[in-house]
């Protein structure tokens, strides 16, 4: 039996904790607060930023995809385990995180393993019902 991955990245909204039980691997989306970059539901939370907004605090505050190297290094350490992954990004209408998982696809040797990338076209749990 084929050992088989999930991968999704941090705008499926699942919960680090439901996601450790499924065994389903995220990659965290970026914020930039200010000049500083962090990985969102771990180095900053939902809550912290969602008060940032509400409170009119005067941070440039923007989201980033993470770049497709984060995405080739977890494919490269997942592939030593799985035979295949499975990488479910959010919509490629709404940011540039499928085409930076997809790039990092490209740059791996066909004979590390099989990765597919999925254009959910869906975000937040959304991207669950796929």
């Amino acid at each position: 039996m084929a050992n088989i991955k999930l991968v999704t990245d941090g705008a499926a909204d699942i919960p680090y904790e439901i996601a450790y039980e499924l065994g389903i691997e995220i990659v965290p989306l970026l914020i930039r607060i200010d000049e500083q970059n962090y990985r969102v539901g771990l180095d900053v939370g939902h809550d912290t930023i969602h008060e940032m907004l509400q409170n009119g605090h005067r941070h440039r505050i923007r989201t980033l995809s993470p770049p497709s190297t984060v995405f080739e290094q977890t494919y490269r350490r997942l592939a030593m385990e799985y035979d295949y992954i499975f990488s479910l990004q959010h919509s490629s209408r709404l940011s540039e995180t499928y085409r930076e998982a997809k790039q990092a696809c490209a740059r791996l040797p066909a004979s590390l393993t099989r990765v597919e990338v999925i254009d959910s076209r869906s975000a937040s749990m959304g991207m669950a019902r796929w």
